[in-house]
């Protein structure tokens, strides 16, 4: 029923963010077209456009999860708000998105990025609210600051967008 959408919405929102970090994609398919439109529907769609959304802000097409040699960007990071859990897409020296979910701390992102001056900004997977954004200088690595746990979910998760100012 209509329900699943309500009732696996923050699951579904984490596969689908884990899905194109990973280089993947995430369908959103419903072949009773009496769901179509339902309260849990519509919050799903909500959630794929979000996620489109933050995507689009950056030049997604030019990231990948991989280095040419095939190794994990999620190396980058060494340090996070939820332990190990994360995954990175990058186009290293310029773009970035990461993904974090699971247990809810405010252990700064530490991360290696080129030398320079960068951006970032956490926003919300379930709104797309923008939850915290600030500067950062590298010198080969870089601590991020990360939103109070109280703004954000242990299931659903944050997005964070850093870019080479």
């Amino acid at each position: 029923s209509g329900d699943f959408y309500a009732a696996e919405l923050d699951t579904q929102t984490r596969f689908a963010w884990g899905m194109f970090l990973s280089g993947g994609y995430f369908a959103f398919y419903e072949d009773d077209s009496s769901r179509i439109g339902s309260a849990g529907w519509i919050a799903g769609a909500k959630r794929l456009q979000i996620l489109r959304t933050i995507v689009e802000s950056l030049r997604f097409w030019e990231m990948s999860p991989i280095d040419a040699n095939g190794n994990e960007y999620d190396s980058l990071i060494t340090q996070g708000p939820s332990g190990t859990n994360k995954q990175l897409i990058a186009k290293p020296g310029s773009e970035y998105l990461a993904y974090f979910w699971g247990s809810k701390t405010t252990t700064p992102v530490k991360i290696t990025l080129p030398s320079g001056s960068y951006t970032y900004e956490w926003h919300d997977p379930r709104t797309g609210t923008k939850l915290l954004s600030g500067s950062v200088a590298s010198t080969g690595s870089a601590t991020i600051s990360v939103p109070s746990t109280a703004v954000w979910s242990e299931t659903v998760g944050l997005a964070l967008i850093i870019r080479k100012s």
